[in-house]
């Protein structure tokens, strides 16, 4: 299971320090088609900010012409930066070890997709009244305002 990591690296770094070098994923992917009986799993945004979408989805075309088998999931990740699927991740994880289907898993993350934008639809008018009321409330109601606002992150 891959969440938001680039696994074709756009931007290789070669150092003395083998720590401080970055994998490449897509330079094993001869070494991965051939485990077939592995489960590739790959969460991504599209409109990630971090990990452009082309690095994840290009990993997942070379794994298939190269014979291998790799689900991608589209999600659509609540941040700013539309980079953090951890929670996804994690829905898909326990899915595969529940031994669900491609398309179960898919279902699964759609409900979930879904619950997650609604919450953060409900939660924007709260944040946007708390930061009116700071900056034009009293500064007794701003405080407690404040307060809310960060709380409801």
């Amino acid at each position: 299971m891959i969440g938001s990591g680039r696994l074709v690296n756009d931007k290789a770094k070669h150092s003395a320090d083998p720590a401080a070098n970055y994998f490449n994923v897509a330079d094993s992917i001869p070494q991965i088609a051939q485990r077939r009986a592995t489960r590739i799993l790959v969460v991504t945004d599209p409109q990630d900010k971090r990990v452009p979408e082309p690095l994840q989805t290009g990993f997942v075309r070379m794994l298939r012409q190269a014979g291998g088998q790799a689900d991608q999931f589209q999600v659509q990740a609540v941040d700013e930066s539309h980079h953090g699927v951890v929670a996804y991740s994690s829905t898909v994880a326990t899915a595969c070890i529940r031994g669900a289907s491609g398309n179960e898993i898919a279902w699964r993350l759609e409900q979930q997709v879904e619950k997650r934008l609604a919450a953060k639809a409900a939660a924007a008018p709260q944040q946007a009244v708390a930061r009116t009321a700071v900056t034009t409330g009293s500064s007794s109601n701003a405080s407690a305002m404040t307060a809310q606002s960060v709380s409801s992150r």
